[in-house]
């Protein structure tokens, strides 16, 4: 089986299916009756580097990745991993934490309860 990804002209990702591995994005692109783009892609994996695309991702072109919808408006993408980072590392895990971010402060929040 092969995964094939609908790429608007805003590079957003529109559509995923799954088809036979006789298949290319041309036959797809006909298949499904669309002027879009369409691009063969990986199973599974997230954004950045090696992954795949999901409905709602941009496609960057110039660096063959999908890059995931930007989490918070602090968040910045990195030009390494193509995965948004947040203005501060999170904390560690323990067995007890549960961290969350907190856009408005825009710091880890411990959200675990208290016993």
């Amino acid at each position: 089986m092969k995964y094939f990804v609908e790429i608007s002209p805003s590079n957003i990702v529109l559509n995923k299916v799954v088809a036979d591995d006789n298949e290319t994005s041309a036959s797809i692109q006909k298949i499904m009756k669309s002027s879009n783009t369409w691009l063969e892609c990986k199973k599974s994996g997230g954004s950045g580097v090696g992954g795949t695309g999901h409905i709602g991702y941009t496609y960057d072109s110039a660096n063959g990745v999908f890059i995931e919808p930007q989490p918070y408006p602090s968040w910045t993408l990195n030009n390494t991993t193509f995965r948004w980072d947040p203005p501060g590392a999170k904390p560690a895990e323990t067995a007890t934490s549960i961290w969350t971010w907190d856009e408005e402060t825009e710091q880890w929040v411990d959200e675990a309860p208290t016993i």
